[in-house]
């Protein structure tokens, strides 16, 4: 529950009020946003290479979209237990606590609901309340259990789609390797 708080707070935690330090901005598309790494100007190259490796590796695990990534992978498999990724547990754990905390007002099986407006494809739609009705029968965090790394459905129609928490674990993750590197703000 702290990790999910402090992705809830992050933001505010990074402001450089007050900070007499010149900033410069890098920009990348990732987790289907724009992510802005506002970073001290003399920031090296490879760190900010490091930084951006690291978001869209964590990209790479956690869409709900790519075909390669544990989550897509989870959702589209007909198997019902899956081992995942370090990475991937630690973001299924948040998610589940903050579901489990919040009664399931933040439910990280919300795929199925996601698909019906298909919001990243040329054509997004209002679906009807039919179909809004038919995808609510199969979101519910309660049929997911992660046992370490063992990520384990009870329904085979249990689909997950992270982006509540993944772009928050992604920037806890990134802060923390440019603080191991070195960068500093303000």
């Amino acid at each position: 529950m702290k990790r999910f708080c402090l992705f809830l707070l992050l933001p505010i935690l990074l402001c450089a009020c007050g900070s007499t330090q010149t900033l410069s901005d890098t920009n990348l598309f990732a987790m289907d946003t724009v992510i802005t790494l506002r970073l001290p100007e003399n920031t090296p190259a490879d760190i900010i290479s490091a930084a951006s490796a690291r978001i869209t590796g964590l990209e790479r695990l956690l869409s709900r979209t790519d075909p390669q990534s544990e989550i897509c992978r989870f959702n589209t498999g007909a198997e019902d237990t899956m081992t995942v990724s370090d990475d991937t547990a630690a973001v299924l754990r948040c998610a589940l606590e903050a579901a489990a905390a919040t009664d399931g007002a933040y439910d990280p099986t919300t795929a199925p609901l996601t698909v019906c407006w298909d919001i990243t494809s040329e054509t997004p739609s209002v679906p009807s309340e039919e179909t809004i009705a038919e995808a609510r029968t199969r979101v519910s965090y309660t049929r997911l259990s992660l046992d370490g790394q063992t990520l384990v459905r009870s329904q085979q129609t249990t689909q997950l789609d992270l982006g509540g928490c993944a772009k928050g674990y992604a920037c806890g993750e990134t802060v923390e390797l440019l603080r191991a590197s070195g960068v500093t703000w303000g």
